[in-house]
């Protein structure tokens, strides 16, 4: 994620043998990784956003409650104003999940949308999260059920959500949300389907799906969407496959893709710029 300086922020997450509290903060025009301010709660599967004031919103994930040394999905979501440098617990969401999407709108409401529940069953759930009242209220469900998806805000203001699992395998669909009439509607598909993938926004107004995970395990394929043609095209691939990985973009328009796992049991630190 960037935040309105232009700093991309690495938030929490798992390094292989345990789950991550820490958050890294990387200057672009430095090439330089610095720690930043922690999050309360070490969680992996998160959703990442930030709203139009320049906060930033870690948003459920799988962590440890109560003492258990099992991880189970979370409701709480974390909120960090990089004008104080600190993060604070906000309101949490309804439904407790991981491995969920969200996107800001331009008007700075944050969406929760997908994942999965503390029963391990993907839900359907979307909630919007209004930063004056601290609160979130339930809005149009997903047609599907579906987890591991990315979601991103166009330059047509509809979220996307792309790709994602719904229980039986990788789903290569993609739907755009209205949030003006509260509907979802489908867009032409991605054709590689995918899991655990990240999207983001070049300064063209393009959607790019980068990485994730088929039936087979991580690809690098990278997909670019154009919304006044409503088409998919392939782009340069990344140099290393992964899935779970996350992906900002600079100030300059360079697309950033941050970590990931090459496998079930081996995750990288690998950094990677693409230039448009």
């Amino acid at each position: 994620m960037t935040g309105q300086d232009g700093t991309v922020y690495a938030i929490g997450g798992n390094n292989g043998t345990r789950l991550l509290a820490t958050v890294w903060a990387y200057t672009p025009s430095e090439d330089r990784w610095i720690s930043a301010p922690p999050l309360a709660t070490p969680r992996d599967g998160l959703a990442a956003a930030a709203d139009s004031s320049g906060r930033l919103y870690a948003i459920g994930g799988s962590g440890l409650t109560g003492g258990s040394n099992q991880a189970t999905a979370l409701a709480s979501v974390e909120r960090y104003d990089p004008a104080i440098g600190s993060w604070s617990a906000i309101a949490s969401l309804s439904v407790a999940r991981h491995d969920l999407a969200a996107a800001a709108t331009a008007d700075g409401r944050i969406y929760a949308i997908g994942g999965i529940t503390q029963t391990s069953s993907p839900t359907s759930v979307v909630e919007v999260y209004d930063p004056a009242l601290d609160r979130w209220t339930a809005v149009r469900p997903l047609p599907t059920p579906r987890y591991g998806a990315a979601a991103v805000r166009g330059s047509d203001g509809r979220i996307y959500l792309i790709g994602g699992h719904d229980g039986s395998g990788p789903m290569a669909s993609v739907l755009a949300y209205d949030p003006t009439r509260d509907s979802w509607s489908t867009v032409a598909p991605l054709q590689t389907a995918r899991f655990n993938l990240a999207a983001a926004v070049g300064a063209d107004g393009r959607i790019y799906a980068i990485g994730g995970r088929t039936s087979t395990g991580a690809v690098s394929t990278v997909e670019v969407y154009t919304p006044t043609t409503g088409t998919w095209t392939f782009a340069r691939s990344m140099p290393t496959a992964r899935y779970a990985l996350g992906v900002a973009t600079s100030l300059d328009g360079r697309l950033y893709t941050i970590g990931g796992s090459l496998s079930p049991i081996q995750v990288t630190n690998v950094v990677e710029v693409y230039t448009p």
